[in-house]
């Protein structure tokens, strides 16, 4: 299966939640953090959607700047 995530394409030899690719990506920290699943965004309760071959997922991380 071939995700793209953030612009770079990804291998995955088995399906995968949004929860559990965010896990593998950014640890348990999910404050701040915000998912669009082809090009639309999709809703913290809406993350335990598998992934299917040819999703395109972006993962916005707020921070804080000065």
């Amino acid at each position: 299966m071939t995700i793209t995530i953030n612009g770079e394409k990804t291998e995955r030899s088995a399906s995968v939640s949004v929860r559990e690719l965010l896990k593998e990506r950014c640890g348990n920290q999910f404050q701040g953090v915000a998912i669009a699943k082809n090009g639309a965004i999709l809703r913290r309760e809406k993350w335990d959607t598998p992934l299917t071959d040819g999703d395109e997922i972006e993962i916005i991380v707020a921070s804080q700047g000065g």
